[in-house]
């Protein structure tokens, strides 16, 4: 009797088994793709539009430009004190402040003018300031020294060098000259001797004041001897009449400010 019913009930599971739907079983998702970004097109070119490239920035400009690179004193008597002049200027449109300056040998070089106490000083643009510097030697010997400007941006260094000699020597020093030889009836060599870097305005003047040549103007010249040749023709290059001509000569020494040497000499034209 027990086999019969355990017959009947495995009979009776199996079908159950069977015949439960899809639906009660444990469904598994399947795996979603993704798809990939799309790709943005660049945007379209508009006819006749504006063109872009790329351009460096401009280097900007310093805080001061100055009108010399150094400060040659040459040679002159122990004791003796000369001053030379550099003017700063301010290129830019924004004030800027002068914070040091300075020289390094301050036994033997000095800056009058502006003083130390003066300092820090505000220089407005496109405008500029003139300081003077001094040398004085108190024994003989060449003496090599900076100059130091600095701002709140960067820095400028001068060179500067001078020598003393013995007081006896000095009138040994070659001298700035300008001389006039005449060499043929018509031509003329002049010479110029220069002991340090200078500016040098050279023009020919009739009686009237007239100016007929300009030779130099304003050309700037190192130290050295230097030979121009005139045939007495005027920038037309045309022969001048007869008279006298006066050939005007003016040289002034860079860093010297203002002192300027000046030469006026006659020459006749036949």
């Amino acid at each position: 009797m027990k086999s019969v019913v355990s017959y009947l009930l495995t009979f009776a599971i199996i079908p159950f088994f069977a015949l439960t739907p899809a639906s009660a079983q444990k469904k598994v998702k399947p795996a979603v793709k993704l798809a990939p970004a799309p790709i943005q097109a660049p945007p379209p070119e508009v006819p006749n539009g504006p063109t872009y490239i790329d351009v460096d920035a401009p280097p900007s400009l310093p805080a001061f430009t100055l009108n010399v690179t150094e400060l040659k004193f040459g040679s002159q008597g122990v004791g003796v004190e000369s001053c030379m002049y550099v003017t700063i200027t301010n290129p830019g449109g924004a004030a800027q402040t002068m914070t040091q300056l300075s020289v390094d040998d301050e036994k033997r070089y000095s800056i009058p003018s502006p003083s130390h106490q003066m300092l820090p000083i505000s220089i407005q643009p496109k405008s500029s300031l003139t300081i003077s510097v001094c040398f004085k030697p108190e024994k003989v010997g060449e003496f090599k020294s900076r100059l130091v400007i600095k701002s709140a941006m960067d820095s400028s260094v001068i060179r500067i060098d001078g020598k003393g000699i013995k007081p006896e020597d000095v009138g040994k020093l070659p001298k700035t000259e300008f001389s006039v030889a005449k060499k043929k009836k018509h031509e003329w060599n002049m010479k110029l001797q220069l002991v340090s870097p200078a500016k040098i305005n050279l023009q020919l003047f009739d009686d009237l004041g007239i100016s007929q040549y300009s030779f130099l103007n304003n050309d700037f010249k190192n130290e050295g001897l230097y030979e121009i040749p005139f045939d007495g023709l005027n920038k037309d290059k045309q022969k001048l009449p007869e008279g006298k001509y006066y050939l005007r000569c003016v040289i002034e020494e860079t860093g010297r400010g203002s002192q300027a040497t000046k030469y006026t000499k006659a020459i006749e034209i036949e």
